[in-house]
């Protein structure tokens, strides 16, 4: 029987309770001055091509008054997707069907501030007009200015040159103390001329050790990174190739070094993003350090071969052996026997000696035969 009444008196205290959150939300709707809201909304470019991404910021702040929330809505035009939002926690997020950007207060605050990343399709037609609009959400208050409770931004869809970083780099892993040459070319893929550009590299590691012996005389340093600019202008179908020469400590042995290069600042009308930068990889072997040629032991000098003595030419012949004449001519003196073969190759290889070594011509005396002089 007296459960009842006590149903009864939890209906009363929760009708109270929703009528004192009524009744404060009429009171901050019916403040001095009233409720007054101010929608903004910005894009970080105002022209961008088909696969790029903008950067759209959204404001929404109750100038006079309270609220016990804020929100606001952005739907998002035909073609482009949520990526991300830049800031942490979040307070945007797309909708179930991902076509609108839904942003609330937290707790009891009095603004929503978001930068959002936006991407538009590869499909979205070059000539388009992208409309952003922001609508803040009061709930069931009434602005006293609902004039400035919708704010709009624009992006132009254009394309302009494509051009493309590349880096030309040896295959297979690199040794510390080799010279490594790379290049990083940069081509204009068209369809215009282009009158300039801009590249960015980025150095990781020890900043002594790592950086490039050798680079385009185009390129400037700067603390951790390298920044080259050209101002002579690529024609369509044309490259420039900017050289780096890069020699790695012993102690980078093991180690991959990364080189990421890239257009500086990307190009929001370059149809392609997916060239538009290139990370250079270079493997530096791991092994034992490179040891000096082994120097021979000591030991006995090697034999130096021995000049051979050079024969002196003689300018006067041999005197005659004691052999009377007409003998048989079968000693050995100075006279050569008529059929002795062996005694006169003899003879011709002294004489052949003697002309090489002295440039000198050999006298030969006539031999006697018999008693006759020989030819």
């Amino acid at each position: 029987m007296r459960r009842g009444p006590i149903r009864t008196a939890t209906a009363i205290g929760a009708a109270a309770l929703l009528l004192g959150s009524l009744t404060a939300t009429a009171r901050a709707a019916d403040a001095p001055g009233g409720v007054d809201v101010k929608t903004t909304l910005t894009t970080d470019v105002k022209a961008l091509a088909p696969g790029r991404t903008v950067i759209v910021a959204v404001g929404a702040d109750v100038v006079s008054g309270s609220l016990p929330a804020l929100g606001v809505t952005i739907p998002l035009p035909r073609g482009v997707t949520y990526v991300e939002s830049l800031s942490h926690p979040a307070r945007c997020t797309p909708t179930p069907d991902g076509r609108t950007l839904a942003c609330r207060t937290r707790d009891s605050e009095q603004q929503v501030g978001e930068q959002v990343r936006l991407k538009l399709g590869k499909d979205v037609p070059a000539g388009t007009t992208l409309a952003f609009t922001a609508t803040a959400d009061l709930g069931d208050a009434v602005d006293t200015r609902p004039e400035d409770n919708t704010a709009t931004a624009t992006v132009d869809v254009r394309t302009g040159n494509d051009v493309g970083v590349e880096w030309k780099a040896p295959t297979g892993s690199v040794r510390p103390g080799e010279k490594v040459r790379t290049e990083l070319v940069v081509t204009n893929h068209g369809p215009g001329r282009i009158e300039s550009f801009v590249v960015h590299l980025s150095l990781y590691g020890d900043y002594g050790d790592y950086w490039p012996g050798g680079y385009d005389k185009a390129c400037w340093a700067d603390p951790g990174s390298l920044v080259c600019d050209l101002y002579d202008g690529l024609a369509p179908g044309e490259s420039y190739a900017l050289p780096f020469t890069w020699t790695f400590p012993q102690k980078a042995a093991g180690t991959t070094f990364r080189v990421p290069a890239g257009l500086y600042p990307a190009d929001i009308l370059d149809p392609e993003t997916a060239n538009d930068g290139d990370d250079l990889v270079l493997r530096i072997a791991k092994g034992p350090k490179p040891t000096p040629t082994p120097t021979p032991t000591t030991g006995p000098p090697s034999p130096k071969p021995t000049a051979t003595p050079t024969p002196t030419a003689s300018t006067t012949a041999p005197a005659p052996s004691a052999t009377p004449t007409g003998g048989s001519g079968s000693g050995t003196g100075g006279e050569l026997a008529d059929t002795g073969s062996g005694s006169t190759a003899a003879a011709a290889g002294l004489a052949g000696a003697l002309i090489l070594a002295g440039g000198l011509a050999l006298l030969v005396r006539p031999r006697k035969v018999s008693g006759r002089p020989r030819a």
